[in-house]
């Protein structure tokens, strides 16, 4: 399983997290719009923010531009 969410001003991204890894996601995308960043989340693995480059998700083979997705 798979996922990406947009957290909203008011959730708490370390609940996310915890909440996603418990129930076994393989791949979590945390999506922060108000600080332009993305957090890569790989059951197992560290997380590894991104803020620009290249956004590589290898559990899912997806490479993305950071410039593509905050237009």
């Amino acid at each position: 399983m798979d996922t990406v969410d947009i957290v909203s001003p008011s959730q708490n991204v370390i609940d996310l997290v915890e909440k996603y890894l418990a129930n076994g996601v393989q791949s979590a995308w945390i999506v922060q719009p108000s600080l332009r960043l993305i957090s890569v989340l790989t059951n197992g693995g560290q997380p590894t923010t991104y803020t620009s480059g290249t956004l590589t998700d290898t559990n899912i083979g997806l490479t993305l531009q950071m410039e593509e997705i905050f237009r």
